[in-house]
């Protein structure tokens, strides 16, 4: 609980906290959701086990390649502008997923949604330890 004596410098810093968490959280939504979602794709598609483990694959790999060049970038220009557009950018591509029909255009789009990802990861946690 806040205690009365508490200044909008500390009030500050929990919203920080707070938000860093709901970004966190609602991208983490997005990278377990494919697993799911996949099941649906393949029997929608009739992909194989093979294309269906790659779209998984596809959204995971992109915060291997992205996350020390955005946390490279945090470090120099802070981390609220990365993470906002990062997070945009996320929504953005899963809402480009859910309109395509092509299994090629699927894989791109998914893998695009990853690197962004690779946003929210090493910044909300420097957001929190901050």
């Amino acid at each position: 609980m806040i205690s009365i004596g508490t200044t909008k410098r500390d009030m500050y810093k929990w919203l920080v906290l707070l938000i860093a968490t709901i970004s966190q959280t609602f991208a983490t939504f997005v990278t377990y959701g494919v697993g799911p979602l996949a099941s649906l794709w393949q029997q929608e598609y009739h992909l194989s086990q093979f294309q269906t483990g790659l779209l998984v694959s596809a959204v995971n790999i992109g915060p291997i390649c992205s996350m020390l060049v955005f946390g490279d970038l945090m470090d120099r220009y802070g981390e609220r502008w990365i993470v906002g557009l990062g997070s945009v950018f996320l929504g953005a591509s899963m809402l480009f997923a859910y309109q395509v029909t092509n299994y090629i255009y699927l894989f791109v789009i998914l893998l695009f949604a990853g690197v962004w990802y690779g946003t929210a990861q090493p910044g909300g946690s420097k957001a929190v330890v901050k």
